[in-house]
């Protein structure tokens, strides 16, 4: 019986998300499992307004923006691998300032390809 991870990751930095996709495929490699993804999320964009000074010059603003990334991963894995895999990802993905793992759903459905 193999469990069925859905991973979905979240990042400001375009550059760690590769990093993440990175680490998946080497676990893969050492691990063996099928894995759908990266499958890119719509792109959160925040825009707001700071007054540059507090007290005069209202009209004088500074804008800014702040773009998140999100990747989702779909992984069917063996179960007898299945506390390792979780151990390994977790420490690799977790090293990353800025980088949040936002849902972690497991399944017992396996899919197949």
């Amino acid at each position: 019986m193999n469990i069925v991870y859905h991973i979905i990751v979240e990042s400001s930095a375009e550059g760690y998300l590769n990093k993440i996709k990175k680490i998946l495929n080497n676990i893969q490699n050492y691990f063996f499992f099928n894995m759908v993804g990266p499958v890119y999320l719509p792109l959160k964009k925040t825009k707001f307004t700071v007054l540059r000074s507090p007290h005069v010059f209202k009209k004088s603003r500074e804008h800014f923006e702040r773009i998140v990334s999100k990747i989702s991963f779909y992984i069917d894995i063996p179960k007898k691998n299945n506390i390792m895999f979780s151990r390994l990802f977790k420490f690799f993905a977790w090293s990353y300032l800025g980088v949040s793992i936002k849902k972690i759903k497991v399944s017992k459905h396996s899919f197949y390809f």
